[in-house]
């Protein structure tokens, strides 16, 4: 029995066909296995990168929070020392005001022409009514 060849028509319609059925579905399938592929590889690395770097991230946490909590110490140290002068000077100053000290030093201050002077000259040409001459002032 003679074997039945197909024309040359008949084997590029066949040609035509198998490639619009392979072509986009392997075009497909090689963007599916790619996309795949890279989530896999990337998933991998990160997997992979957390466990080898886990004891370091913990000793890097542990010296992080060692320094902070060092800085922070500190600062309360300087800020209790910083309340205690004010409280130790506002202690002073309470003292010297009810012992009258700093009544008499402003009397004698005020009663005295060179400081009066020397601080008007410093002042300038401000019109004050504080600022007034020792004559209006009784003593």
């Amino acid at each position: 029995m003679a074997e039945a060849r197909l024309s040359q028509e008949a084997k590029h319609q066949i040609r035509k066909y198998l490639a619009t059925i392979f072509v986009p579905t392997g075009t497909v399938g090689l963007f599916v296995a790619a996309v795949l592929g890279w989530f896999v590889n990337d998933w991998g690395r990160e997997k992979s990168y957390n466990e080898a770097m886990k004891p370091v991230q913990t000793e890097v946490m542990n010296i992080i929070g060692n320094a902070a909590n060092a800085v922070t110490d500190a600062a309360m140290r300087d800020a209790i020392k910083t309340k205690d002068r004010i409280t130790g000077i506002m202690k002073n100053v309470d003292l010297m005001t009810a012992s009258g000290l700093v009544d008499t030093a402003v009397e004698k201050l005020w009663n005295n022409n060179i400081f009066v002077t020397q601080v008007a000259g410093k002042i300038g040409s401000v019109s004050s009514p504080f600022l007034v001459s020792n004559d209006n002032v009784s003593s």
